[in-house]
């Protein structure tokens, strides 16, 4: 299913945007942020990798833990 950006209203833009920025605002304020970019929020919490991707489009918040293996492996 294709999605069509040019569809949404400025307001609705706009809106997704506020959204997106609130939660990373959110997230921020609760964490202990190491890196970051455009699309995302990087730290280590507990014993796990832990990835916040945010996405003004749809709006979402997709979360990725990683952690270590015994053995190393991911």
């Amino acid at each position: 299913m294709e999605y069509d950006v040019q569809a949404l209203s400025i307001e609705e833009t706009r809106r997704r945007k506020s959204l997106s920025d609130e939660a990373r605002n959110m997230v921020k304020q609760s964490l202990t942020i190491e890196e970051e970019d455009d699309t995302g929020l990087m730290m280590m919490f507990e014993d796990f990798y832990l990835q916040i991707s945010f996405s003004e489009l749809h709006p979402l918040m997709v979360i990725y833990l990683v952690r270590y293996l015994e053995d190393g492996r991911l």
